[in-house]
């Protein structure tokens, strides 16, 4: 439901609109644009604006503070060009950047703005996982809790053969003394050595749709 704000979407579609519309609107016949309009995404913007990727209510103000970070985010600037050997025209520089690229202009820094490229981190994984095209983000049949259930897609086991997961995602206590806590971003299942179409491998790790394999030389490897 976090990532499925009609409301909000709309209203960043609007500027991505408005931004296209004014630069079409200057350009003339011949100009040229260089760079692609942007297509920016609409809850790493919240994110920046309000701190949370999910808005409650989409009132004045945090318009507003959109619109104030997404000019950061989109800009634009004309170069002189030529076409031919008389005539001059115009060239339309697209600049667009990515919401981490901003974080030293909004004032982040220190542990706020880990903190921040954290929380633009888990919010990519998120829409990677369920994509706006809804094909793993909603829908589906109910499924009745007795009956026997098999998972496809990211609910796949990523396993060839039954096993124990032994370290799960999120947040946990950090065994090293200089940190206090720190995020798990896969989980660790086990399954047995020499497996098929694992060599010498013994543990494997899965994040999001990639398998990665733990060797016996201690080597991550993805498949």
């Amino acid at each position: 439901a976090s990532l499925d704000d009609t409301a909000l979407e709309t209203y960043v579609t609007s500027l991505d609109t408005s931004f296209r519309n004014e630069i079409e609107n200057k350009m003339g016949k011949d100009d040229e644009r260089q760079g692609s309009y942007p297509n920016t995404n609409a809850y790493a913007l919240a994110l920046l604006a309000t701190g949370d990727w999910v808005v409650d209510s989409l009132t004045a103000e945090i318009k507003a503070e959109m619109s104030r970070i997404y000019d950061l985010l989109n800009t634009y600037k004309t170069k002189d060009g030529e076409m031919g050997y008389i005539k001059h025209i115009k060239i339309y520089v697209i600049t667009r950047k990515a919401p981490e690229d901003i974080l030293d202009e909004l004032g982040y820094s220190g542990e706020e703005r880990k903190r921040m490229e954290q929380r633009l981190e888990e919010l990519y994984t998120l829409q990677e996982i369920f994509p706006s095209d809804g094909i793993a983000g909603g829908g589906g049949e109910i499924i009745d809790p007795d009956a026997d259930w098999i998972g496809t897609g990211i609910f796949q086991w990523p396993l060839p053969e039954n096993g124990t997961i032994t370290s799960y995602f999120g947040n946990r206590v950090n065994r090293f003394p200089y940190r206090n806590r720190y995020r798990h971003a896969g989980g660790n299942a086990h399954s047995r050595s020499g497996g098929r179409n694992r060599g010498n491998c013994k543990r494997n790790r899965f994040l999001g749709r990639q398998l990665w394999i733990l060797c016996q030389a201690g080597s991550w490897e993805r498949l």
